[in-house]
């Protein structure tokens, strides 16, 4: 498979996914689902074989491979979509299948993208399996919460921790560590507004200090930033999509809010479930991508 980050000649190869996007695909890619992907790929591109295809890269077809990669490691081309030609051709890669009995190119039947379609897989009146986009999953299920998680790319100054501390949360099986998870996750926040508050200090921003130097209370800093992103309530569309994060995190009662966060530490009798983390953390994701984008 081609090397996203190294060098070849002098030249980067792959520029169109992160250098920890690179580092994580590195040691966990579904590298069956690629050879699938590579085998239906190389005959449209006029190559022999997949070894060929590679070979070439990225002298050729640069384009089609790093787009078809970056899809794979983010969950947007999986094997449904390799399976039908109608899903896997089109406007997204700019190729066409290739004809089986004849070795000529068809053009496909939809040019839609893999992420622009409904359901993973279904069942058309012929009785034929369709494919479309990413598989979806209930809020109560771990595995939406490792999809958000591993779609969420922190970016600017002073957020190496973050990103390292979002690894680990990546790698946590929540069934089995729902506390390690929300013990990370607290800190990812406090961290998160820190960064954010040094981003726009000097412009007047948020701050997590008072007055007199003391510390402020992380919610109420993260209620601060929350006024910050949303223009004192202006932007209506910014609002709404923080509601849910503030609502959750300022509740006390909220099992992850952020004095539930605080009382896992110090409450020997407060514990979570898992079911709990799950349902909760699509409603305070959006607040922790706003601080890091």
């Amino acid at each position: 498979m081609p090397n996203f980050v190294s060098t070849k000649s002098g030249e980067q190869q792959g520029t169109n996914c992160t250098q920890d996007q690179a580092k994580r695909w590195a040691g966990e890619f579904p590298l069956t689902l690629l050879n699938e992907a590579l085998q239906k790929l190389a005959p449209c591109l006029s190559f022999k074989s997949t070894s060929e295809l590679v070979k070439h890269y990225p002298s050729k077809n640069k384009r089609v491979l790093d787009r078809l990669l970056h899809d794979i490691g983010m969950e947007l081309l999986m094997f449904p979509h390799v399976r039908d030609s109608s899903v896997f051709f089109g406007s997204r890669y700019g190729v066409s299948p290739v004809s089986a009995s004849t070795g000529a190119s068809t053009q496909g039947a939809s040019g839609s993208r893999p992420e622009e379609a409904g359901q993973e897989s279904g069942t058309s009146a012929a009785g034929t399996t369709t494919a479309s986009g990413p598989r979806a999953y209930a809020s109560n299920d771990p595995r939406s919460v490792k999809r958000a998680l591993k779609r969420f790319i922190p970016r600017g100054l002073g957020r190496d921790k973050v990103v390292t501390l979002c690894n680990e949360l990546k790698n946590i099986n929540i069934e089995k560590c729902p506390h390690a998870f929300c013990f990370l996750l607290r800190s990812v926040f406090e961290l998160s507004a820190e960064a954010y508050c040094a981003d726009h200090q000097a412009a007047s921003g948020p701050s997590m200090k008072k007055g007199d130097g003391s510390d402020k209370h992380l919610v109420d800093v993260l209620s601060e930033i929350k006024v910050h992103l949303t223009k004192n309530g202006q932007d209506k569309n910014m609002t709404k999509r923080l509601h849910g994060a503030i609502t959750e995190l300022a509740r006390p009662s909220g099992l992850l809010s952020v004095t539930s966060m605080n009382q896992l530490v110090h409450n020997p009798h407060f514990l979570v479930l898992p079911a709990d983390i799950c349902t909760l953390f699509s409603k305070v994701m959006p607040l922790l991508e706003e601080m890091n984008a």
